[in-house]
């Protein structure tokens, strides 16, 4: 084969590389009106809502079902009360049962083996169930910033990426003992983007969006350097509301107590009991 002939053939197959790839950016998410009722009130259009679809721009199919799953906006229902130990259990699970992950190359080629995972106060958990977490927040942080990541389409810069939140008993606690909330950068309000500037300290927050099981990371492990730092790879993502409570005490703070509960966007000062 003369260098010609395959030159052509380099050429074809880069432009039917780069027409797969756009079209998977292109695919687009149901609108706004269907998103879940707190977000679907404050919802803030981006760019990337309309340029980078819910598969991302992944390269292989295990990628892309991950990333669809962080996508996953519009589920309905009533959302299932968690706590940190679910978290725990459902990481030992994931081990106990050899479930491939700690790298973009060591994902489940079959995500439906989350579903229906694991038994917890007569419930059945596994990815996509609707569920909501009280915790305390330890830190908020814009992630991905210089490289972005393939579900954001490797856009750079914190309008275009997630918000990693960290979640623990208490506001202190080591990262390494945290769990994981992600605020997509999709239809994302102000608000929740500047949650990084808000410190909390121990007022109990209400976080209610999907389970996810982030098999691109593993949890933290003695004498191995892991980022981000975390208990459980197992995440509510993405997020659907976030909550304030009116108290500090964590006993007055029921997940399931609408009393209790402002959602951030309308919290103020005035409105921080004791």
């Amino acid at each position: 084969m003369n260098r010609t002939v395959v030159r052509r053939l380099v050429a074809g197959w880069l432009v039917a590389l780069s027409a797969s790839v756009l079209s998977i950016r292109a695919q687009e998410f149901k609108p706004k009106s269907e998103l879940p009722p707190q977000l679907r009130e404050i919802a803030q259009d981006h760019d990337i809502d309309t340029s980078c679809g819910p598969p991302g721009d992944a390269g292989n199919k295990k990628n892309q079902l991950q990333n669809e799953q962080k996508n996953n906006f519009f589920i309905t229902g009533d959302p299932v009360t968690i706590t940190y130990d679910t978290f725990i259990r459902l990481e030992k699970a994931a081990e106990d049962r050899g479930i491939p992950h700690g790298g973009d190359n060591a994902l489940p080629e079959d995500r439906s083996v989350l579903k229906d995972f694991l038994e917890d106060r007569g419930v059945t958990l596994g990815e996509g169930m609707l569920v909501r977490f009280v915790a305390q927040m330890i830190e908020a942080r814009h992630s991905n910033t210089s490289n972005g990541e393939s579900v954001n389409c490797h856009d750079t810069g914190e309008e275009d990426n997630d918000v990693h939140v960290d979640l623990g008993k208490k506001h202190d606690d080591p990262p390494c003992s945290s769990v994981t909330a992600e605020i997509s950068p999709h239809f994302r309000p102000d608000i929740w983007f500047d949650i990084v500037d808000q410190d909390f300290g121990d007022r109990p927050l209400r976080f209610t969006g999907p389970l996810f099981f982030d098999a691109s990371h593993t949890p933290c492990k003695p004498g191995k350097t892991i980022n981000p730092k975390r208990i459980s790879i197992w995440e509510i993502h993405p997020v659907y509301s976030i909550d304030v409570c009116q108290f500090r005490a964590l006993s007055r703070c029921s997940a399931s107590d609408e009393s209790a509960w402002t959602p951030l966007n309308e919290w103020t000062g005035n409105q921080r009991h004791e």
